[in-house]
C-alpha cells in the first residue's frame, strides 16, 4: 500500500473506534482529564478571541464540555431504552 492509502486507512479505523467507544472516551477524559482538557479549550479560544478574560472562557468551555457530557449521556440512555 502506498503511504497516502495507510494514513487514509488509519485515519477511518481512528474515527471509527472513537464513535464505537464515544461513551467510554468520555469517561475516561471526565475522570482523567477533564482540567487538561478545559484548559486546552481555553487556550485555543484565547487565540480565537483574544480580547476576553479567562473567566469568560472558561466559562463557555465548560458549559460546552458539560452538554457534550449531557448529549452523549442522553444518547446512551436512548439506546439502553427498550
Amino acid at each position: 500500500m502506498k503511504g497516502w492509502q495507510i494514513a487514509i486507512l488509519v485515519v477511518i479505523v481512528t474515527a471509527a473506534a472513537g464513535y464505537l467507544g464515544r461513551y467510554n472516551i468520555l469517561r475516561g477524559i471526565d475522570a482523567y482529564a477533564y482540567e487538561p482538557t478545559l484548559q486546552a479549550c481555553v487556550g485555543v479560544l484565547g487565540w480565537v478571541e483574544p480580547t476576553r478574560l479567562q473567566i469568560e472562557l472558561r466559562a463557555f468551555c465548560n458549559a460546552q464540555m458539560i452538554q457534550l457530557a449531557a448529549q452523549v449521556a442522553e444518547a446512551a440512555d436512548s439506546q439502553n431504552s427498550p
